[in-house]
């Protein structure tokens, strides 16, 4: 191999590697901030819906507040205003109340009507997250929130 070849071979050959490497070196790092801004992303939406669905359970209470004050209602006709309420409330495109004994038997589903009475203390999703149980056990710590897997079913008004 003539010299002027090898030290061609001996110029490019290191300046591919360098290229190669900081190429490399850039792609990991864009991959890495993506999912970090993706991450951040997640995060602030999240805590974004949080706040919105605090406000909506607080406008809940709001609405059902008055039959717990009221003392002309039995505590059968405060529990039956409630549960006609809370099934008629809806927030957002397709969020609504449920509510559960402490139990874990469902006595408000609006959109599956089905579960009503039912103990679903035991309910997975499909992550085997115990969803009812996890939510009773925020409910009786003060509240809070647990993100669950949920088939929703759309409710066709008529």
């Amino acid at each position: 191999m003539p010299l002027k070849a090898k030290l061609i071979l001996l110029t490019l050959i290191p300046l591919i590697i360098v290229t190669a490497s900081v190429s490399w070196i850039t792609l990991h790092q864009a991959k890495a901030l993506g999912e970090n801004e993706i991450s951040i992303f997640r995060e602030s939406l999240i805590r974004t819906k949080e706040s919105a669905l605090k406000d909506s359970v607080e406008l809940a209470f709001d609405a059902i507040d008055h039959a717990y004050h009221d003392p002309t209602l039995s505590e059968e006709e405060a529990k039956n205003e409630v549960r006609e309420t809370l099934n008629r409330l809806r927030y957002g495109s397709d969020g609504y109340f449920f509510a559960y004994d402490k139990h874990g038997t469902n006595l408000v589903h609006p959109i599956l009507p089905e579960l009503v009475g039912r103990n679903l203390l035991k309910l997975q999703d499909q992550d085997g997250d115990y969803l009812i149980e996890a939510l009773l056990f925020q409910a009786q710590a003060g509240g809070g929130f647990h993100q669950y897997l949920w088939q929703k079913r759309l409710l066709v008004r008529r």
